[in-house]
């Protein structure tokens, strides 16, 4: 046991320090500049609106908080692998309290930590936050010695409540899990006990944005917004396809040995709560949208490999080099290539981070001209724009709101933003004539204010990921 504790120490050491050092994972402006905007009185539902579930903006503004002395890029980056690494310790708990083998346990800890960051490739993004939510919640469950007892039916519903606030696709595995806990226990009781936990969060979460007077607001965005249909649909391609089914070619295998074994109880639970995290892929198909159900993938792959090493061992190696030893070979050497090429150098550089570090140009130049009181509004503000302003330092006038379309589509939202303009103008914009389009038609109003209102003062011919970009100054006034 000391030998296989040695090993996983090991792979924490190697993951922090990839974490940390290496991969070039990219910032997201819900972990970062949200964060920052709502520390500096811009109210989350109020002035920043987002369509996104708040808790990992939350934890990111409390933790910038904590540590005032760190850029808003490295309280992200020690979010994410505090993140990735205790998943990797949930991972390798649950999969010892499964099949009761260290070895088992250490193969599906070194498969998250290996595949992980290839579908994780955002730092302390919203799915992943997730899944370590519904991961706490099944280890809860079967930890507990008596699985039936109230604490874990309580504990299990308050972390799937938390997944919720994480993203809102968290309800899938909040109603997958009574369903079966329902199944499992037939107890009117344990279930209204797991109803009250899991809504526990949620509601208390309603309450505080209510008392803040910004409840309509949080719905709207929240959920009428995401349901509304506004939001552009992207499906899988078939590369991302072949890459999911290489990914997960053990669940099959697996859900094929517990139904033989009749290990439907706790292994049944497992593959809901697959289920549950990867219908996150949908309806924006996509590594970081697929990220969620990689730890249970892992769980069930070490398990069975770690059968299928048995076997071999029972039966001799030798007798095993036929079809199914290549099989696994193949998989195993294909998961070498998607884990390897992560730890490619991006084109910023070993250690940089997309969507972040790439806008030092603009960075540079506002810091010499921006004077204290001015402001700041990016064109469009998309997931890696608005990391220019913690960089600079510079709010924008009131209202902040990411500039795709189908934010810019939202009832009212440009007229708003035009009205606040016409009296309070930000004094810089930054406008990315090759991300314009992913506003269109919304963006034009505010693109013909900048026109009519500004002068170019900087502009950069190519931003590594984002193309051209023109700083505009406010010339009237």
């Amino acid at each position: 046991m000391r030998h296989h504790q040695g090993f996983l120490t090991i792979l924490i050491f190697f993951q922090l320090v990839t974490l940390l050092f290496w991969l070039p994972l990219s910032a997201h402006s819900g972990q970062t500049s949200i964060p920052w905007l709502m520390n500096r009185g811009l109210g989350l539902f109020d002035a920043v609106l987002e369509q996104h579930a708040p808790a990992t903006s939350i934890i990111a503004a409390l933790a910038q908080r904590a540590l005032p002395f760190l850029s808003v890029l490295t309280v992200a980056r020690l979010l994410n692998a505090l993140l990735m690494t205790v998943i990797t310790l949930i991972v390798y708990r649950i999969t010892w309290q499964l099949s009761h083998d260290y070895r088992a346990a250490l193969l599906s800890a070194t498969i998250w930590f290996w595949l992980g960051p290839v579908y994780g490739n955002i730092l302390f993004y919203f799915n992943t936050l997730l899944a370590l939510c519904v991961l706490l919640a099944m280890y809860v469950w079967i930890t507990t010695v008596r699985e039936h007892s109230s604490i874990a039916v309580f504990g299990a519903g308050l972390f799937l409540g938390a997944a919720t606030l994480a993203k809102q696709p968290g309800w899938i595995a909040v109603i997958m899990f009574g369903i079966w806990l329902f199944a499992a226990c037939r107890s009117w009781r344990l279930l209204a006990l797991y109803v009250f936990s899991s809504f526990l969060l949620p509601l208390l979460t309603i309450g505080i944005i209510a008392l803040q007077g910004n409840l309509e607001t949080y719905i709207y965005w929240n959920w009428e917004f995401n349901l509304s249909g506004y939001m552009d649909t992207v499906p899988p391609d078939s590369d991302f396809v072949r890459k999911l089914l290489l990914t997960n070619v053990f669940v099959f295998p697996y859900l094929l040995t517990i139904w033989q074994h009749r290990d439907t109880y706790r292994g049944g639970l497992l593959i809901l709560m697959f289920v549950a995290t990867a219908s996150l892929i949908y309806p924006r198909a996509g590594e970081s949208a697929a990220v969620s159900h990689i730890p249970f993938t892992a769980i069930m792959s070490g398990i069975v490999l770690n059968s299928l090493w048995r076997e071999w061992q029972t039966i001799g190696l030798t007798k095993c080099l036929s079809i199914n030893l290549g099989i696994v070979a193949t998989i195993v050497l294909g998961w070498l290539w998607m884990g390897l090429v992560m730890y490619v150098p991006s084109t910023l550089g070993v250690g940089q981070t997309p969507a972040y570090d790439e806008f030092e140009p603009i960075v540079s130049f506002l810091g010499e001209v921006a004077e204290e009181g001015d402001t700041l509004f990016v064109l469009p503000e998309t997931d890696s724009t608005p990391q220019i302003h913690p960089q600079t330092n510079l709010l924008p006038p009131r209202m902040w709101i990411k500039g795709w379309r189908w934010y810019l589509q939202a009832p009212g939202v440009v007229n708003d933003l035009l009205d606040e303009w016409r009296s309070s103008p930000p004094t810089f914009v930054v406008v990315f004539s090759g991300l314009v389009v992913d506003g269109m038609p919304g963006i034009e109003s505010l693109l013909e204010f900048v026109d009519q209102n500004y002068s170019p003062v900087y502009d950069v011919e190519n931003i590594p990921f984002h193309g051209p970009a023109v700083v505009y100054r406010y010339a009237r006034g």
